[in-house]
């Protein structure tokens, strides 16, 4: 059953009336505690999706990998003095592409890529051990076009992304989007229903309902974004949540039987959108921005914490610009930013409130 929070959704909706300007000069301000140049990591610009691992290592996908042909991922250490290369290109794949990858238990890596088989563009998760050393591959059961994936610590995997049309069907290639459990011992797909899921219309923030007509509007195009641009992570209490990039998520906490425990209502600040989000053990970091006018220019940063099972917010920080790009989150109000410095090297900054 989806727990609504309505004892947090006055307060939640109050609260979501300020201006952005408001919240933001209300918010604590983030101060650095630690800033490490990271040696031999180029980065003249980040690369989404950033992820840590349990061990508060950074994976990120390296700058200089050519992400038509394989693709390089690299864990940096937090103390930033360590790197260790993912190759993808160990897999031995054909016309391989790396589309996304998620920490594996132990300090291993999880590879999703797009592969060459028989003539047909197939799906693989590749399994990368703590060293960067390559040691197999599951095939994604057909008919599907994987976008996400995230590990369940049974060794499952939620996957995200679009089911392909059947041959002779008039559907496009969006068709209708796939969230599912993929049982590697069955090699099966097994679709989650969620209620209350976005759609063309729900995506840009109103009420509108799946159902509503679609065409090649601004709806539609969000829509589009804000599955694309979902995010899975897995929490503290085994439920992997599901992100939607819209103006209020939701975020869908979902086990690994399939089922959605509970869902989180975000509620952006008038003006704000929402960027990125990490979850730690107990709480979820909400990352919201505001944009110039002309929508080129980042004016502000604020990042809200959010209880994962009541969904209560327990906090919100403002964060200099000058930090780059948020993450990851650690209980404890740690949080932990990468930038592409001015020398084209890579820094790790860590702040706190103050």
């Amino acid at each position: 059953m989806n727990r609504r929070f309505p004892q947090v959704g006055v307060a939640l909706i109050l609260l979501g009336q300020l201006t952005f300007a408001a919240w933001a000069q209300e918010a604590a301000i983030l101060h650095a505690t630690e800033s490490v140049d990271v040696p031999n990591q180029p980065a003249e610009f980040i690369i989404s999706p950033i992820r840590c691992d349990q061990d508060q290592n950074i994976l990120t996908r390296s700058p200089n990998s050519d992400g038509l042909d394989g693709g390089l991922i690299v864990k940096i250490s937090r103390d930033g003095q360590k790197r260790i290369p993912f190759d993808s290109m160990l897999a031995s794949l054909k016309k391989s592409r790396v589309i996304d990858f998620f920490p594996a238990q132990g300090g291993g890596l999880f590879v999703l890529v797009s592969g060459e088989k028989d003539t047909e563009q197939r799906y693989y998760i590749l399994r990368f051990d703590a060293d960067g050393s390559y040691q197999s591959k599951y095939l994604v059961p057909s008919p599907f076009r994987i976008q996400r994936i995230a590990a369940f610590p049974s060794g499952d995997f939620l996957v995200l992304g679009r089911k392909l049309p059947q041959p002779g069907s008039q559907t496009s290639m969006n068709s209708d989007p796939l969230v599912g459990i993929f049982d590697i011992g069955r090699q099966a797909v097994r679709e989650v229903r969620i209620k209350g899921d976005i759609g063309p219309r729900t995506a840009r923030g109103n009420e509108s309902t799946r159902g509503a007509e679609s065409g090649n509007s601004n709806a539609d195009r969000e829509y589009e974004s804000a599955l694309t641009m979902s995010s899975v992570m897995l929490g503290g209490d085994g439920n992997i949540y599901l992100t939607r990039r819209s103006p209020k998520g939701p975020v869908f906490a979902i086990s690994a039987g399939g089922r959605v425990s509970h869902t989180i209502h975000l509620v952006p600040p008038q003006g704000a959108v929402l960027h990125s989000v990490q979850v730690g053990s107990r709480e979820l970091a909400a990352e919201y921005r505001e944009f110039s006018s002309d929508g080129t220019t980042v004016l502000a940063t604020i990042l809200e914490l959010i209880d994962l099972h009541t969904g209560k917010v327990n906090a919100h920080f403002r964060a200099p610009l000058s930090f780059g790009s948020f993450a990851c989150y650690q209980d404890g109000r740690e949080f932990t930013f990468l930038l592409a410095g001015e020398s084209g090297r890579l820094k790790i900054i860590r702040a706190v409130p103050e």
